[in-house]
């Protein structure tokens, strides 16, 4: 893995340890921990040490090294800071795959459902971890995260052009379904009985599936939002036809009469008021 270009500082407890040093001593210690964060231990040579020291003694090095610092077989560790930076290397990995998935998520067209489908798919551990071992390789873990996206959107772009296919297939009547009726089987009643009905009700539950990941738990559920809609037509096919489509175009869950058609309304309805009769109603 790449080298963390940081690592916590506790100012708190970084000025109570250094409170009784001398600005020499507490220069030396902060340019040994850098050395440590960057290089890992710190070589047992003061005299080496005196040309990352810069200013510093050598009597001054080794006085802060044997306060502040454990030697160690592969030489000077500040213990504090060499726990901070494995607990910090431990989260990494997580917080490169979130903010790959992130990016992804956010620059995607995807469908505000579809998206939700796919952050309830993602499990961070399988981009982290092979056989329970941490992957240290951020190019792998992005490129894994990224391989899992790309497949996910094929397969939810592959379920769309199927529920299209399958809906253009009753249009052109080359799908045929076979379907047992028993005794207890309640028929459900289309308000219209036109071929290009059908098909446009096919088309709208294709859209409410895709769109809010809804379907009719049973007949009568469909069969009720067949009489709504009929009833918003005022029993008009096109009219019903055209109320699925502005609900389709406009995003919307549910049927709503046409513009046009409550404008129509509500203008003969200004005719009526104005009429001899309307006037003479109204002012009685």
């Amino acid at each position: 893995m790449n080298q963390d270009p940081a690592f916590l500082f506790y100012s708190k407890d970084f000025y109570e340890g250094t409170r009784l040093m001398l600005p020499e001593e507490r220069a030396c210690y902060i340019d040994l921990m850098i050395y440590q964060h960057q290089k890992g231990a710190i070589p047992n040579n003061s005299t080496r040490l005196q040309m990352y020291c810069s200013g510093c003694s050598k009597d001054t090095i080794e006085r802060v090294l044997n306060e502040h610092f454990k030697l160690t077989a592969n030489g000077w560790l500040n213990l504090r800071l060499d726990h901070e930076v494995k607990l910090r290397s431990l989260g990494r990995p997580k917080k490169i795959a979130s903010a790959v998935f992130a990016g992804l998520i956010s620059g995607s067209k995807l469908t505000k459902n579809q998206k939700e489908k796919l952050k309830a798919a993602f499990d961070i551990n399988n981009f982290i971890l092979e056989n329970s071992t941490p992957i240290t390789n951020e190019t792998d873990i992005k490129q894994r995260v990224r391989n899992w996206f790309n497949q996910m959107v094929n397969q939810l772009q592959n379920k769309r052009s199927t529920i299209y296919e399958d809906v253009n297939e009753i249009e052109n009547g080359t799908k045929v379904e076979i379907k047992k009726e028993t005794a207890n089987e309640k028929i459900m009643v289309s308000p219209f009985e036109s071929n290009q009905f059908r098909t446009q009700w096919e088309q709208w539950k294709a859209y409410k599936a895709e769109q809010f990941n809804f379907r009719y738990r049973s007949a009568q559920s469909e069969q009720a939002a067949l009489v709504e809609l009929a009833n918003k037509a005022l029993q008009n096919e096109q009219t019903a036809i055209a109320i699925l489509h502005q609900s389709m175009a406009n995003g919307w869950k549910g049927f709503f009469k046409l513009k046009q058609q409550a404008k129509n309304n509500e203008q003969v309805f200004t005719e009526a008021l104005g009429s001899t009769v309307g006037k003479n109603f109204r002012f009685k």
